[in-house]
């Protein structure tokens, strides 16, 4: 007794064939003709699959892509950040450094103008002048001290953040590669599978005129 299921499958072929095609006669054409209809409907499913699966690491890549590319901005923004902190900081050392020669030369020049007081006086009046001096530089000494530690810190911050921007545009490079590499073996894909429904129908009529004479 025939299977009602490969009834259903040999109509099928029988209607991709062509209605006025060659008809299905015996037995052995019908089994040979199931056994290669099966195998094109097995090849033509894994070519969807492979075709699924690119997309999907396709649509993870650009995923990806658009992650790296975030983060390089936020990386350039910081990156600016410490460049302006690092500029405002030597700003504020240079103005100082300003302003404690200017004083220095104030002093200088009051002594200078002071020449006639008695020596004694300018003795005491050089002394605290000295001393209020020695302060000021002791505080811009440990100004500059600490300055300099957190420019250090924001340099090594610099140098950091520019290594991690190399390495994720390096990272970013190799993920457009593979992104394209599955765009043309996606489009690679499809054309097999356009390819195989073309030749299912050509191969089909082939076998059944061959068969004609074989069985």
């Amino acid at each position: 007794m025939t299977d009602p299921s490969e009834d259903g499958r040999v109509r099928t072929i029988r209607a991709a064939v062509s209605a006025d095609g060659p008809e299905l006669e015996t037995a052995g054409q019908q089994k040979l003709l199931l056994h290669v209809w099966g195998k094109l409907q097995r090849t033509e499913g894994a070519l969807r699959d492979e075709i699924a699966q690119h997309r999907k690491l396709k649509k993870e890549r650009e995923e990806d892509v658009a992650g790296y590319k975030e983060m390089l901005g936020k990386i350039q923004d910081l990156s600016e950040q410490k460049n302006a902190q690092l500029n405002a900081m030597m700003e504020s050392i240079r103005a100082e450094r300003d302003a404690f020669e200017a004083g220095n030369q104030a002093i200088v020049q009051l002594l200078m103008e002071r020449g006639g007081v008695h020596h004694h006086q300018l003795l005491v009046n050089s002394k605290d002048r000295g001393d209020t001096l020695k302060l000021s530089v002791e505080r811009l000494v440990n100004d500059m001290e600490s300055q300099e530690l957190t420019i250090g810190q924001l340099v090594k911050e610099k140098k950091n953040l520019t290594h991690k921007k190399e390495q994720l545009e390096t990272e970013l490079q190799v993920l457009k590669k593979q992104l394209s590499g599955l765009k043309t073996a996606s489009m690679g894909s499809d054309r097999k599978v356009g390819r195989n429904s073309i030749n299912c129908h050509i191969i089909l009529r082939s076998i059944v005129l061959i068969s004609r004479h074989t069985f």
